[in-house]
């Protein structure tokens, strides 16, 4: 750590993409603005962010990553009506569609799941390398519904070698959104 530091080679300095990182920033901070200030977690999915800045398809891909939305649109005029928001900052404006279709809905319950059974890997001392037979019940038929569905998506994100659904004791009580889940987790081999 006690060498000396490179010397900047100017020539590698692409300023054009400085400015459109920091314009894809301004987006993002202002999308997530308007995702705080009407409550919508970053983890349920939305449909649409149209902005007025115009941006690459690399870029408005970084912003669908950031800001959880299926489509990013360039468009000076603003959507306006139920369901959308908009936020304007100097001469951008962002807008969010934030009406939530069934298929929104679910993939919002699925990120949840994902998220209160790694929180419970964690506070059990799992590790990557630790994979489990994840059990599961919910008496919320909803709930219920949205695993079954996304159960291959899930034990992908849980490391878990499978899902089995069984009502017993010995279950933790998580939350997804405010539906009690409960899960347990039966340990298998280790990955090599």
């Amino acid at each position: 750590h006690l060498e000396a530091w490179p010397d900047v080679d100017e020539r590698q300095i692409d300023t054009v993409l400085e400015a459109d990182m920091e314009g894809i920033r301004k987006i993002v901070e202002m999308a997530h603005a308007l995702r705080s200030e009407s409550g919508m977690k970053v983890r349920q999915p939305l449909s649409l962010l149209v902005c007025s800045k115009n941006i690459s398809g690399k870029l408005a891909t970084l912003i669908k990553e950031e800001v959880n939305v299926k489509e990013v649109r360039v468009d000076n005029t603003m959507p306006e009506g139920e369901g959308w928001i908009m936020k304007e900052r100097g001469e951008v404006r962002v807008a969010l569609n934030t009406v939530l279709t069934q298929e929104l809905k679910d993939e919002g319950i699925v990120r949840d799941c994902i998220r209160s059974i790694n929180a419970l890997r964690k506070e059990q001392g799992l590790t990557p390398k630790d994979v489990v037979v994840l059990e599961w019940d919910s008496g919320h038929e909803d709930l219920a519904r949205v695993i079954e569905a996304y159960t291959d998506e899930i034990v992908a994100s849980v490391i878990a070698s499978k899902m089995v659904r069984r009502a017993g004791d010995n279950m933790q009580t998580v939350k997804v959104g405010d539906i009690d889940f409960f899960i347990s987790f039966v340990y298998t081999d280790s990955k090599s």
